[in-house]
């Protein structure tokens, strides 16, 4: 009786000492039965951005306000300004632009004429646009800028710098210590009759509707009636900003050398300080063909 309950005891404690191992080579027994949890590792636990529909969310684009819009650059100013429509009327503008000589009018998108396709036509009506000098202009005509060298006068030399406006970098008269005497004073008399008007086209070798002819430098050769302005070769003749050119024929050499005896006479423009002072500072390629001026002008029919 005695072995049989020191057997038992034994038993059960064998048992114990089975069930109580430590140490990780036995799994841990949960009171009801199963195992417990694995507790995640630390690269394992979801971040927000992989959860499904969630994350840090973007940012709205910047706004801009009435500052930003303020400070922004003449150069982007202009480029805003060509996305204008075409067919608002820039207002007149003869008076107060020959001091600064900027021209206001503003003509919208357009693209620039390409002298081996395109062609402009005898009669052709547009609206003045950018002015490099005296007697060089843009015309635009149905979206397209054609870039003119008008016939019948010359106006004095001046230097040239890049502007930008519209978006579109060109060349304009500036002054400049070089200049011929009244070159940049020619060129704010153009930009004044000029700047943004309705005109119309016209040259001397093609019937109504027939194409112009070009220079050597691609710019059509035309003469240029200005709504409300007259023939702007005259005018500008009649201002004392440019000479009758009878280095070339013309149709309009009579009127034109007499807007220019009459200039002479009254001192207008670059004849104010006299004939002779602006003889002496014509260029020596003006003055060549200048000396028979008043002989191919008295032969000119009227």
């Amino acid at each position: 009786m005695i072995r049989l309950s020191l057997l038992a005891a034994c038993a059960v404690l064998c048992f114990a000492c089975h069930t109580t191992r430590s140490g990780n080579d036995a799994p841990r027994v949960s009171p009801l039965g199963s195992p417990p949890p694995i507790a995640p590792a630390a690269s394992d636990t979801p971040s927000d951005e992989d959860a499904p529909g969630e994350g840090t969310p973007s940012e709205d684009p910047p706004r801009r306000d009435d500052a930003e819009t303020a400070a922004l650059s003449d150069d982007a100013v202009d480029a805003l300004d060509a996305r204008a429509p075409r067919d608002q009327d820039p207002p007149p503008n003869l008076d107060g632009n020959a001091g600064t000589c900027e021209p206001r009018a503003r003509l919208g998108v357009y693209r620039f004429a390409d002298p081996a396709s395109d062609v402009l036509r005898h009669g052709a009506e547009g609206r003045l646009g950018h002015v490099v000098d005296g007697d060089t202009l843009d015309i635009l005509v149905d979206g397209t800028a054609y870039r003119l060298r008008l016939l019948g006068y010359d106006s004095p030399e001046c230097e040239k710098e890049s502007l930008r406006r519209e978006g579109i970098s060109r060349f304009r008269c500036v002054q400049h210590p070089s200049n011929d005497h009244w070159g940049h004073e020619a060129y704010c008399e153009a930009v004044a009759l000029s700047d943004g008007r309705r005109a119309r086209v016209t040259c001397d070798d093609a019937p109504m509707g027939g194409a112009c002819s070009q220079d050597a430098n691609g710019r059509w050769l035309v003469y240029v009636e200005v709504e409300g302005v007259g023939d702007l070769g005259e005018r500008m003749i009649s201002a004392g900003a440019a000479w009758s050119f009878t280095r070339f024929p013309s149709t309009k050499r009579g009127p034109y050398c007499d807007a220019e005896d009459a200039a002479r006479e009254a001192g207008a423009g670059m004849w104010a300080i006299g004939a002779g002072a602006v003889f002496a500072r014509m260029s020596e390629s003006n003055r060549r063909w200048y000396r028979d001026r008043d002989e191919r002008c008295a032969q000119a029919p009227r």
